[in-house]
Protein backbone atom coordinates (compact mmCIF):
# COMPACT_ATOMS: atom_id res chain seq x y z
CA UNK A 1 0.00 0.00 0.00
CA UNK A 2 1.49 3.28 -0.83
CA UNK A 3 1.73 6.09 1.51
CA UNK A 4 -0.83 8.05 -0.57
CA UNK A 5 -3.37 4.66 -0.30
CA UNK A 6 -2.56 4.80 3.15
CA UNK A 7 -3.28 8.19 3.96
CA UNK A 8 -6.41 8.14 2.17
CA UNK A 9 -7.68 4.91 4.15
CA UNK A 10 -6.99 6.31 7.46
CA UNK A 11 -8.49 9.72 6.58
CA UNK A 12 -12.02 7.46 5.76
CA UNK A 13 -11.62 5.92 9.06
CA UNK A 14 -11.78 9.05 10.77
CA UNK A 15 -14.43 10.76 9.08
CA UNK A 16 -16.28 7.11 9.55
CA UNK A 17 -15.32 7.27 13.16
CA UNK A 18 -16.38 11.18 13.50
CA UNK A 19 -19.88 10.30 12.00
CA UNK A 20 -20.31 7.46 14.58
CA UNK A 21 -18.91 9.83 17.31
CA UNK A 22 -22.09 12.60 16.20
CA UNK A 23 -24.72 10.18 15.98
CA UNK A 24 -23.83 9.08 19.05
CA UNK A 25 -24.80 12.49 20.37
CA UNK A 26 -20.99 13.28 21.74
CA UNK A 27 -20.67 10.10 23.34
CA UNK A 28 -17.16 8.04 23.17
CA UNK A 29 -17.26 5.74 20.36
CA UNK A 30 -14.42 2.99 19.25
CA UNK A 31 -14.50 1.53 15.71
CA UNK A 32 -12.49 -1.65 14.22
CA UNK A 33 -11.25 -0.95 10.87
CA UNK A 34 -9.53 -3.45 8.34
CA UNK A 35 -7.88 -2.81 5.04
CA UNK A 36 -6.73 -5.68 2.90
CA UNK A 37 -4.51 -4.97 -0.07
CA UNK A 38 -3.38 -7.46 -2.09
CA UNK A 39 0.31 -7.48 -3.51
CA UNK A 40 1.09 -7.74 -6.43
CA UNK A 41 2.49 -11.36 -8.49
CA UNK A 42 5.86 -12.30 -7.01
CA UNK A 43 8.28 -12.33 -9.79
CA UNK A 44 10.70 -15.45 -10.34
CA UNK A 45 14.12 -14.27 -9.43
CA UNK A 46 17.03 -13.96 -7.17
CA UNK A 47 14.94 -14.11 -3.97
CA UNK A 48 13.73 -17.38 -4.73
CA UNK A 49 15.89 -20.48 -4.72
CA UNK A 50 13.99 -22.86 -5.93
CA UNK A 51 11.58 -22.72 -8.97
CA UNK A 52 8.49 -25.00 -6.45
CA UNK A 53 8.22 -22.21 -4.02
CA UNK A 54 8.01 -19.61 -6.04
CA UNK A 55 5.06 -21.54 -8.04
CA UNK A 56 3.68 -22.10 -4.69
CA UNK A 57 3.60 -18.55 -3.08
CA UNK A 58 2.47 -16.88 -6.63
CA UNK A 59 1.23 -13.64 -4.54
CA UNK A 60 0.47 -12.28 -1.03
CA UNK A 61 -1.92 -9.86 0.52
CA UNK A 62 -1.24 -7.35 3.53
CA UNK A 63 -3.88 -6.78 5.79
CA UNK A 64 -3.65 -3.23 8.19
CA UNK A 65 -6.00 -3.39 11.14
CA UNK A 66 -6.74 -1.42 13.89
CA UNK A 67 -9.56 0.58 16.09
CA UNK A 68 -10.02 4.41 15.64
CA UNK A 69 -11.68 5.96 18.84
CA UNK A 70 -12.88 9.39 19.62
CA UNK A 71 -13.83 11.03 22.76
CA UNK A 72 -14.52 15.04 23.63
CA UNK A 73 -11.41 16.40 24.10
CA UNK A 74 -11.44 18.87 27.52
CA UNK A 75 -12.58 21.70 24.64
CA UNK A 76 -15.19 20.55 23.77
CA UNK A 77 -14.20 18.93 20.56
CA UNK A 78 -13.84 15.77 19.36
CA UNK A 79 -10.14 13.49 19.74
CA UNK A 80 -9.69 11.09 17.51
CA UNK A 81 -6.96 8.20 18.67
CA UNK A 82 -5.83 5.34 16.34
CA UNK A 83 -4.17 2.27 16.98
CA UNK A 84 -3.55 0.49 14.12
CA UNK A 85 -1.05 -2.46 12.94
CA UNK A 86 0.70 -3.58 10.01
CA UNK A 87 2.09 -7.09 10.33
CA UNK A 88 3.76 -7.20 7.08
CA UNK A 89 6.22 -4.48 8.65
CA UNK A 90 6.12 -5.19 11.61
CA UNK A 91 4.44 -1.80 12.56
CA UNK A 92 2.24 -0.87 15.54
CA UNK A 93 1.32 3.00 15.63
CA UNK A 94 -0.70 4.69 18.21
CA UNK A 95 -2.09 8.32 16.91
Amino acid sequence: MSRGTSRRIQDEWKREALDAFERSGGAPVSIPVEYRAPGPPLEDGPNFQNRDWYLGVGAYQRVVSGEVSVVPGADGKPKINMDRSDPSRGEEENR
